[in-house]
């Protein structure tokens, strides 16, 4: 009878620990959602052929890593060459025509005012200087097309990246738009995972990962969920779903609950690591409990689970005031948040909207060369770690890593960054800021219009960042200058103002008009803008308009060596061979100068540098013309 019992013991025993490990299991499974049916993946660039011919020159072996620039193939030129040669023969054939014609119209005009000739072979001849002016445009537009087949027989990476299955050599002809290679892009790699459709309920953007790679199960690695997929396509549904993801079942004779890809981002993957689209991996979503302060006692966990605890700690103490202390978990270090005392803090951006700034920012993404230059001149460079690649000043800025897009910047590319301020300027759109909001982001934007508006936003950011004393220093600064410019002209014996024309585009005369920021400029600089009345802000003054206004000053914009240099004398000579421009005062005094387009254009604290350069020409030559 006894033996009986023991056996019945251990039966229910054995029962019990099984039941306790099957619901330990269910649990775990539905606070842990897991898949083994995961990838490694990265965007990849096909490259094609855009003109057809022989190969000549392949810099390149297969698998090679390059970067962006690099010369990756040479098709051969001799042909686009002849092309070139062939259209500037035809471009100078119609200028001469056309100039021919138009010393013909010069001849014939005072005879026609003697009635030496008839009225109708006047117009004619008008009539074919026309045809001929649009033989030259058409010209034109072929070398242009031309030169541009040309410059297609090089091609080159356009991200740094690896070549993968080069499948062409020296001699290979390729025929344009002809698939040559895949360039796998460096710069962002990241995990997909099929998850079944009855986990994505415990799925959500900003759910920290677990991913372990099939060639690395012992090494697991952190992520952060970017995004659920939307839809997958089934052979069998509507027709027109073909671009989406295609995802196949494990069994066909089951009805199966549908996996959709939801795309992690890997958070600071070991650079040894060999990353490869296409590597198996395996994905586990972790429970919110795991990253929660009030998580069991952290010494019992997992390092790579203390280590998503910590992140998410931080983050949820930056997002308190400090009238609501947060108490971190055990195991985890209490974060030293500089300047607390000064936070939270509530500041109108330059759109009027209310942007909360936690604490002191320490990681921010800028999306314009002009907050880009804000940040170094309040001494947070250290602080950005990111920009665009219109981003070029300082240099330091050149070597931060890069976010795609200008004024519509890609928004899972800033997410990946984790910033905790995005600044934004007049160029990005009210919906991508919006856009960037929803998804969490703390964005402000800084457009700067204008002196005066420069000069707030200076102040905002400063006390945005916790740089209040720099941004100080920079209003002196900007005040202190334009109190010199206002006295170098008001001051008794000052040379009255110069007349200043200021060109985008010499052939359409596309220039500034009033209230604009390069109008404001002259202005402060000491010149009398000839287009400042015009009434749209930008757009064309016609020439007969600019040689009745006469300006004494003509100003290019370019890419200089210094912020404002003599144009040089190519440019004085094209500007010469144009009588219209040979009439102005600007092109016959050679006044003609090109301004620094990347301190002009930009609203940011060189401007001090660009403003007094310019007024130190308008000075120079307003008092040659008053001697």
């Amino acid at each position: 009878m006894a033996k009986k019992i023991i056996r019945v013991v251990i039966t229910l025993s054995v029962v019990a620990v099984a039941g306790l490990l099957a619901w330990t299991y269910w649990r775990s499974y539905l606070l842990y959602p897991w898949t083994r049916d995961g990838q490694v993946q990265a965007y990849v660039v096909g490259l094609a052929a855009r003109v057809s011919g022989p190969i000549v020159e392949v810099p390149i072996v297969d698998n090679q890593p390059v970067a962006r620039g690099d010369l990756l193939f040479v098709i051969d030129p001799t042909d686009y060459q002849q092309e070139v040669d062939a259209q500037r023969a035809a471009l100078a054939k119609a200028e001469t025509s056309a100039a021919l014609l138009k010393l013909e119209i010069e001849r014939r005009t005072p005879l026609l005012s003697q009635k030496l000739i008839s009225l109708e072979d006047y117009q004619i001849l008008e009539a074919r200087y026309a045809e001929a002016q649009s033989d030259i445009e058409v010209a034109q537009a072929q070398l242009a097309l031309a030169e541009l087949n040309l410059s297609y027989t090089k091609v080159y990476a356009p991200v740094d990246g690896y070549v993968t299955n080069l499948v062409v050599t020296k001699g290979t002809y390729v025929t344009k738009g002809q698939p040559l290679m895949a360039l796998v892009d460096a710069d962002d790699f990241w995990v997909t995972g099929y998850f079944r459709e009855t986990d994505l309920q415990h799925i959500t953007p900003g759910k920290r990962a677990m991913v372990r790679l099939m060639g690395h199960h012992n090494e697991p690695m952190e992520g952060v969920v970017l995004s659920v997929g939307w839809g997958i396509f089934r052979g069998d549904g509507a027709e027109g779903q073909n671009l989406l993801p295609m995802v196949k079942p494990t069994v066909d004779w089951v009805r199966l609950a549908q996996r959709f890809p939801v795309r992690v981002h890997l958070l600071n993957p070991r650079e040894d690591l060999a990353l490869r689209v296409g590597t198996t991996a395996s994905v586990i979503i972790m429970p919110d409990e795991v990253a929660l302060p009030d998580a069991p006692e952290a010494g019992a966990l997992p390092p790579a689970e203390r280590a998503v605890a910590e992140e998410h700690f931080y983050e949820q103490t930056l997002l308190k005031s400090e009238s609501e202390p947060v108490a971190a978990p055990a195991g985890v270090d209490q974060p030293a948040l500089n300047a607390a005392e000064q936070y939270p803090k509530v500041v109108l951006d330059g759109r009027g909207d209310e942007v909360v700034i936690a604490a002191k920012p320490q990681r921010i993404i800028s999306l314009a060369p002009s907050t880009t230059e804000l940040v170094y001149a309040l001494g947070a460079g250290d602080r950005l770690i990111a920009d665009t690649v219109h981003c070029k000043y300082p240099e330091a800025a050149r070597n931060l890593p890069k976010v795609e897009g200008f004024d519509t910047p890609n928004v899972e590319q800033v997410l990946i960054f984790q910033p905790d301020l995005v600044l934004a300027s007049d160029i990005t759109r009210p919906a991508t800021v919006e856009r960037l909001r929803e998804v969490g982001l703390n964005v402000a934007v800084l457009p700067s219009l204008g002196m005066s508006g420069l000069m707030v936003d200076i102040d905002r950011a400063g006390m945005m960042l916790g740089e209040q004393e720099a941004a100080e220093e920079l209003f002196e600064q900007f005040s202190a200058l334009e109190a010199a410019l206002k006295s170098r002209w008001s001051r008794e014996g000052a040379p009255p103002r110069p007349r200043v024309f200021l060109a985008y585009d010499l052939r359409d005369n596309y220039t500034a008009g009033q209230g604009t920021f390069p109008d404001e400029l002259i202005a402060l600089a000491g010149g009398e803008n000839i287009s400042g009345d015009m009434e749209a802000s930008w757009g064309q003054l016609s020439m007969e308009v600019t040689l009745e206004r006469d300006p004494q000053i003509l100003l290019l914009t370019g890419d200089t060596q210094q912020p404002v240099e003599p144009a040089s004398e190519e440019q004085l000579a094209s500007l010469r061979e144009d009588e219209r421009w040979r009439a102005v005062s600007a092109v016959r005094e050679g006044r003609v100068y090109v301004l620094d387009n990347a301190l002009f254009n930009i609203p940011g604290p060189r401007l001090t540098v660009a403003l007094e350069a310019l007024s130190d020409v308008l000075y120079a030559v307003a008092s040659d013309d008053s001697q």
